[in-house]
């Protein structure tokens, strides 16, 4: 028959037939031998055209292919039906197959068959396969997926019960079927967030739900898979991936496959700040994960890699690495024998990274050349942990070659890093910035870690200066040997870089000017923060050293001398040098002693100089009162003294002096001051006295005596005026009978703390003026009735004899009863008090005028009063003056108002032979 249309038969066949729809055009030549309700064989050869065909239960799509040639040959017994052959051509496939059905009727009905195909492409395909029969969370994702090429079936066989065959997508029914395919050069878009797999060739074998990976090999994006083995578990259901692949790994492939699932995130963010990546890698590669989004597999593979080049946003070169090993998984990654190279530098690197909660555990290790300047470049880079990283206001510039190790590591769960390395450089140099001088670096090693830094016989040069470093400094601890020469002008802008310890730095910020040379051999054993006290051992060996701080106000030049530091001491030996325009000689030595508060020291020392200016180490201070005692109590709690200084002559202030001899011990805390003598401006000074330290300053006793010095000097001094500045008062000044005392935290507590008493004498001299004094004599104002001998303080002056008293301090309040001014016209007495810590006085002064009894009663007006005497008098005059002592309040006061008390003291001090009275020429 031909041309018949089974559109018309359609009808009566949709009752027993299971698709929808099926017409078309058809040619048959068929064979049929048996009865049509029993046994039977038939031969058919079958052409359809134009065919439709719809099973919406097993395809996804209408299928109406141009054409459909189907041949077959059967045998039918009721119980069994048995396809001796059967073949089915179509313009995209070809398939042969044979089979039987057995069991008709029954609960045993079942079937075995088998088939096998031509090469076929698998886009055409596509929409043969029957997605209706597969759970839809595997035929969606199969649904989307693509594909084109070369494809076999091999082999498929279809055995079992009728129920299990219409489940076989059911894991427990999954045996019923199996097929083998072939695969050449096939392009295969899998629908789940994998990339395009090309130019595919190998067998897939589906055998109890599984679908088996044999020996594939193909692409993907611009690597190669060169074999792959493994299975999709459940492919029919939710399946599972496990496979194994080899192949070699285009290096530019590997962002894009860093964003397949969440396996890869912690890898995703590590190359996130690639901007360019090349090179290959042959890879060994292990997974196993669900193939459902987002995808997750567990993974494991080998790396080795070659010619990548990469370039780092936080990397200041490009990277290359020539080889390597790198073992890769969900824990982690490790790589070794890593041969890296960026800019002139050429690594050997391994380590590992894992994972962690926080942050995970990481080890890095690297050896071999660096060039100096790619190794500053990258110690800066933001890739490495802060407290790695060089900082690169430290240093100018850094260059030459050297031998690099390096090892770090960061605990997992732990920020911080702890890393160790060592470099021995081949002609480097290095320049620190703010030092005009690079350092050379000729011979040794150093070592560097999170603890500290070390040096192995390390010699450097710069300038002038050469000298070898030996030890470490880790921890905070020093044990470093130094030998050298040093150009000291070098080492003070050293000194103040960044690369010094804090605790040193700060030692020698005041330093403005260091000059001359140094010889030193020196060991370092102990804390950083005890700077120069950790010199346990050596010598400084100092060379025309010139020398300004700005806490020492005059210069130290031409030093010449040597230091020698043990473990508990420290000596100076012939110190020999100029303080400013004077020449000094210093030897001694320092000795730490234990203290329970703390470390302190002892110092002894032999000070000497043929002239030296106290002036320049001890220049005047504009507020004296507030001056603080601190430093002072200092020094006075942390060192003991013994001292010896020997001057020939010199000065200080206004005062001149010759022969200054001293000597100090510290004693139970107190620094004693015994001798004490020297000759100034024509008299002598010698005493005693002793200093010590209390809770907020100091506390103080005194004995110091003047013999016979010159007025003048002695008062410039006391009240610290310069030698131009005028001093009203000339004579020679004696004081004996000292005894001072007083304690406080700055020279205005002291003042009103100051207990004792003293004798002042001064004689043979002129009252040049005195404010109180001339006030009073203005007040006064009788000089006719004296004949011109009361004094005139605005000319002449007032000459006297002597001037004598006796003052006791109490709380810093000096008390006076007995000052006698002693001169030839007049007598002048004080008594009161002076707060010297108000700068307040309250005292009653008397004015004494010599005159003849006769005299008094003629001319002396109502107002005065006579008190001594047979053929003289003494007229008396008393003021009260209080208030501010550089400008008091005087007042006239009645003698009657004195009482009789006050008045017996002034007879006794008036009738005291002081010396006898020169007779007026009137009273003669």
């Amino acid at each position: 028959m031909k041309g018949i249309d089974t559109f018309h038969f359609w009808p009566y066949l949709k009752t027993v037939l299971p698709m929808k729809t099926i017409s078309g055009t058809l040619d048959l030549n068929a064979h049929y031998q048996g009865n049509l309700l029993g046994v039977f064989k038939t031969s058919a050869k079958i052409k359809f055209r134009d065919v439709v065909y719809d099973h919406p239960q097993v395809f996804a799509h209408v299928l109406t292919p141009k054409w459909l040639n189907l041949d077959f040959s059967l045998d039918y017994n009721l119980k069994e039906m048995k396809i001796h052959q059967i073949s089915l051509d179509l313009p995209e496939i070809q398939v042969k197959g044979k089979g039987k059905i057995y069991g008709i009727g029954t609960k045993e009905m079942g079937m075995d068959a088998e088939a096998q195909s031509s090469p076929f492409d698998l886009s055409e395909a596509k929409k043969l396969i029957p997605y209706r029969i597969i759970t839809p969370d595997v035929s969606d994702a199969l649904f989307r997926g693509e594909g084109n090429g070369s494809v076999q079936i091999v082999s498929v066989k279809l055995s079992g019960k009728m129920p299990e065959i219409e489940h076989c997508d059911q894991l427990q029914y999954a045996h019923t079927l199996s097929v083998e395919m072939r695969l050449n050069k096939t392009r295969v878009k899998l629908p789940w967030n994998l990339p395009v797999l090309e130019d595919l060739k190998g067998h897939l074998l589906f055998k109890e739900g599984n679908l088996n990976l044999r020996e594939v090999e193909g692409r993907f994006l611009h690597s190669t898979m060169d074999r792959a083995n493994g299975i999709f578990n459940r492919l029919l259901l939710l399946p599972t991936l496990e496979m194994h692949c080899e192949g070699r790994l285009n290096l530019t492939d590997l962002p894009s496959l860093m964003k397949i699932g969440g396996s890869t995130q912690g890898f995703s963010e590590t190359l996130a700040p690639i901007t360019t990546l090349s090179g290959t890698a042959q890879f060994q590669l292990s997974a196993k994960g669900e193939l459902k989004s987002p995808l997750h597999f567990q993974h494991q593979g080998i790396y080795r890699l070659s010619k990548v080049r990469f370039v780092h946003s936080q990397v200041p070169f490009s990277v290359q690495i020539g080889e390597g090993k790198i073992d890769l998984s969900n824990e982690g990654l490790q790589w070794s024998g890593a041969r890296v190279e960026f800019g002139q530098s050429s690594l050997l690197m391994n380590g590992s990274w894992r994972r962690g909660e926080k942050t995970g555990f990481l080890e890095l290790m690297a050896r071999g050349r660096v060039d100096l300047r790619n190794l500053l470049s990258l110690s800066q880079s933001p890739i490495f942990p802060q407290e790695m990283r060089l900082k690169p206001k430290e240093l100018e510039s850094l260059s030459g070659t050297g031998q690099f190790s390096f090892k770090a590591r960061r605990p997992a769960g732990h920020r911080s890093f702890s890393y160790e390395g060592e470099l021995v450089p081949k002609e480097a140099s290095l320049l620190l910035k703010g030092i005009s001088s690079p350092f050379k670096l000729r011979e040794g090693a150093f070592s560097f870690s999170n603890l500290g830094m070390g040096f192995s016989k390390v010699k450097i040069q710069s300038g002038n200066s050469a000298f070898a470093l030996d030890g470490f400094i880790k921890e905070g601890n020093l044990n470093l040997s130094t030998t050298g020469s040093i150009d000291l002008r070098h080492l003070r802008s050293f000194l103040q870089s960044p690369l010094v310890p804090d605790r040193f730095r700060s030692e020698v910020e005041g330093i403005q000017e260091l000059a001359g040379g140094a010889e030193v051999r020196l060991k370092w054993f102990g804390r950083i923060e005890e700077g120069i006290n950790a010199i346990k051992e050596g010598k400084i060996q100092l060379k025309g050293v010139s020398f300004q701080h700005r806490k020492i106000p005059v210069p130290l030049s031409q030093v010449e001398g040597s230091f020698l530091f043990f473990p508990k001491q420290i000596r100076f030996d012939g110190l020999k040098g100029r303080l400013g325009d004077s020449p000094l000689t210093l030897s001694g030595s320092i000795v730490r002693i234990e203290e329970r508060g703390g470390l302190g020291r002892s110092v002894s020392f032999q000070i000497s100089s043929s002239q030296l200016d106290l002036d320049l180490l001890f220049p005047k201070r504009e507020e004296t009162t507030s001056h603080s005692f601190e430093k002072v109590r200092d020094w006075l709690s942390n060192w003991s003294f013994e001292g010896q200084v020997d001057i020939g002559q010199g000065k200080y202030r206004a005062l001149h002096y010759q022969e200054l001899k001293a000597e100090m011990k510290t004693v139970d805390g107190k620094l004693f001051f015994h001798p004490f003598q020297s000759k100034a401006d024509g008299g002598d000074v010698w005493g005693e006295g002793w200093i010590q330290p209390t809770e907020k300053g100091i506390r103080f006793e005194m004995k110091p005596r003047i013999s016979n010095m010159e007025a003048k000097a002695f008062l410039r001094n006391l009240f610290q005026k310069g030698e131009e500045q005028k001093v009203l008062l000339t004579g020679r000044v004696h004081i004996d009978k000292v005894e001072l005392r007083g304690e406080g935290e700055n020279f205005q507590k002291v003042k009103e703390s100051l207990n004792g008493r003293l004798r002042l004498e001064v004689e043979h001299g002129v009252i040049e003026k005195f404010n109180i004094l001339a006030k009073i004599f203005s007040i006064l104002n009788v000089s006719q009735l004296f004949m011109g001998r009361f004094p005139d303080l605005t000319t002449k002056g007032l000459p006297y004899h002597q001037i004598m008293a006796n003052i006791q301090f109490k709380d810093g309040v000096a008390f006076i009863d007995d000052f006698l001014v002693d001169s030839d016209a007049i007598k002048i007495t004080i008594f009161g008090k002076i707060d010297l810590g108000k700068n307040l006085i309250d005292a009653k002064i008397g004015v004494h005028p010599l005159v003849t009894v006769d005299t008094v009663l003629s001319k002396v007006p109502i107002a005065g009063y006579i008190l001594t005497g047979k053929d003289k008098a003494f007229l008396s005059y008393y003021y009260e003056v209080r208030g501010e002592l550089d400008d008091p309040r005087i007042e006239a006061v009645p003698i009657k108002g004195l009482g009789e008390g006050f008045l017996g003291i002034i007879r006794r001090l008036l009738e005291t032979p002081l010396r006898p009275f020169q007779k007026s020429p009137s009273e003669k």
